[in-house]
């Protein structure tokens, strides 16, 4: 089915000719003015729209603001054509809420890619929507499967399984393989679902994302909550070389949806530069990744000044980048590694974690992990796991 696009903008000539730019991969419908665009947005909303700005009575600004209003027309992405070009003109339209700006005179191949690019976005978007229905729709079937058949213990059990499986199905079923580098990583909820995560984003040919985020709390919210962060993270992210920029407008997603829920997520993102040998990161109140170069011994912290996302829609996040050195190994975990606790009540630390990765420094990534998960439960011995834990480990 071809995508819908909305031309608003009091000049004909404008009209005419974004729609000769767009018709032929699109379907077209123009309104002339900012009232006739909302009242054809109230009857058939389009699936984006190309706005101009300077507009008599109703001007873009105004007609962008209220569609933002409306969660029926929120996710719509408008794209404000404007002759301005100043800062604060800018500035103006995106308070507003625009997605995107053109410029006068147009430019096809411009027009052409961003119309693209923002229809693939609010593609996902749509995606994540349905995801989410038929997730909801599957627990709502088999509840009502299962109170009709079996006990309530037995019924609770059944649907933590099927939360499990689905949650599963969000992490990677594949470790990428890249050339010059090495990547294992593990994901162990405490309870039958929890609320973290990893993924391993490809960006372009030479990039890639990588991600592990902690969503508070446990158990089947955090898990919904963890499957909606993954989504909104990867949509911001994808073919988005800006790592803090990314973050901080998946932020704005999550902080909408966490309204209702009161939920947060701590998350570390990184985009490992494959030709350059160089990680770019921001760190969104996490644990901070151990850096650990095998050929002195020096350890560092990836640190960097940042909030949970969910929290606050205005944040600011920290972005760094540093070099790796052939042989150096990154261990991104989160705080159910070194708050395992033994029989003691004491916690496993970030000493012993740093020690059991010196040792195995020359083992492959993989083997790392699993020797880090046999200290882990060797020093816990019979105490039970209170929080999820999860590792990645890239080694160079």
């Amino acid at each position: 089915m071809r995508a819908k696009v909305l031309v608003v903008d009091d000049e004909e000539f404008n009209r005419e000719m974004l729609e000769a730019i767009l018709v032929t991969n699109y379907d077209i419908t123009m309104a002339c003015s900012g009232e006739e665009a909302l009242e054809k947005v109230s009857h058939e909303p389009p699936d984006i729209i190309l706005l101009d700005i300077m507009m008599p009575r109703i001007d873009g600004y105004e007609v962008c603001r209220r569609l933002k209003e409306k969660k029926e027309t929120a996710i719509i992405p408008v794209v404000m054509v404007t002759a301005l070009r100043e800062k604060e003109d800018r500035i103006k339209g995106l308070e507003a809420g625009a997605d995107d700006f053109l410029t006068k005179p147009i430019d096809r191949a411009e027009v052409l890619a961003r119309v693209k690019s923002l229809l693939r976005i609010k593609h996902l978007y749509d995606e994540l929507t349905d995801i989410n229905t038929t997730l909801e729709q599957r627990v709502k079937e088999q509840v009502e499967e299962l109170q009709r058949t079996h006990a309530e213990r037995e019924r609770l059990q059944k649907e933590l399984e099927i939360a499990r499986d689905i949650q599963q199905s969000f992490l990677p079923q594949v470790i990428p393989q890249i050339e010059g580098f090495e990547l294992a990583a593990i994901n162990i909820p405490a309870k039958e679902v929890g609320g973290d995560f990893y993924d391993f984003i490809p960006i372009t040919e030479d990039k890639w994302g990588l991600v592990i985020a902690d969503v508070s709390g446990k158990g089947i919210p955090a898990a919904l909550f963890m499957a909606l962060s993954r989504t909104i993270i990867r949509i911001n992210t994808i073919n988005n070389p800006a790592a803090s920029e990314a973050i901080c407008k998946a932020n704005a997603f999550l902080t909408e949806e966490s309204e209702t829920s009161n939920m947060f997520v701590t998350l570390f993102y990184a985009i490992l530069d494959t030709k350059k040998r160089s990680l770019t990161y921001t760190n969104a109140g996490h644990n901070p990744p151990l850096l650990i170069k095998t050929a002195n011994g020096e350890v560092a912290m990836l640190e960097g000044i940042g909030i949970a996302l969910g929290v606050t829609s205005d944040i600011d996040l920290e972005e760094k980048e540093i070099f790796l050195d052939k042989g150096s190994i990154i261990a991104f975990y989160t705080d159910g590694v070194i708050e395992a606790i033994n029989d003691k009540k004491e916690e496993f630390g970030e000493e012993r974690f740093i020690k059991v990765i010196k040792q195995n420094q020359d083992m492959p990534a993989q083997k790392i992990i699993e020797e880090i998960q046999q200290e882990i439960v060797t020093f816990s011995s019979n105490q039970p796991q209170f929080d999820d834990l999860t590792l990645v480990v890239l080694k160079i």
